[in-house]
């Protein structure tokens, strides 16, 4: 069975972006049933920022009480439509049946869909599978815990076994033991992948 656990840091920040958003909408129903008799709705815009705001936030995936995921980010901004945006990075770890850190990702923003719950991490994102010694490197790859996948449509450059691959278009396994690059491009050979700048 799974189960999803939050961990929220300065939860007090979040209460207080509710009170904020409530205290709104309490005077725009006050200046409607109070105010000039010229204004109408349509003068009043509906508040379209975040219903809360968490630093420190932490979320993990469980299954059958052994954890499969966990997700850190310093902030994230949530919105009525159930989006959910990470502007300050987002790290995710990746555990497997052993509950052994396994896989992880890591980006400069990350963004929660409400309703498709599919994840999207951009701008410099990368994928460490720390038993294989495989990393993968794009600049946008989308996470869909449910199917538990990763897939992008960018360009993808993955170093493994002293090997630098290219394409663009991917689908893998959460844990990136597997992957299918849709369209390679082609390899080389590099003398030392701990070095290697995978932009070049």
């Amino acid at each position: 069975m799974k189960q999803y656990n939050y961990k929220e840091g300065h939860s007090k920040k979040a209460v207080k972006f509710i009170q904020i958003a409530i205290a709104h909408a309490a005077v725009c129903a006050l200046l409607l049933s109070c105010g000039d008799q010229d204004l109408s709705e349509k003068d009043f815009r509906p508040y379209k920022g975040p219903i809360s705001i968490i630093e420190n936030f932490e979320l993990t995936y469980s299954d059958s009480a052994k954890i499969k995921v966990r997700l850190m980010a310093k902030k994230q901004l949530e919105f009525g439509n159930g989006d959910r945006i990470f502007p300050e990075g987002v790290y995710i770890e990746f555990y497997n049946k052993e509950e052994v850190l396994e896989t992880t990702l890591q980006a400069n923003k990350g963004t929660l869909d409400g309703k498709t719950k599919i994840y999207t991490a951009t701008g410099d994102v990368k994928i460490h599978n720390l038993i294989q010694s495989k990393s993968l490197f794009s600049e946008e790859l989308h996470w869909d815990p449910a199917k538990e996948l990763i897939y992008t449509d960018k360009n993808v450059i993955i170093i493994q076994d002293g090997e630098k691959i290219t394409g663009t278009g991917l689908e893998a396994s959460q844990d990136f033991e597997t992957y299918e690059i849709k369209n390679p491009r082609g390899s080389i050979l590099i003398d030392n992948p701990e070095d290697e700048n995978p932009n070049e």
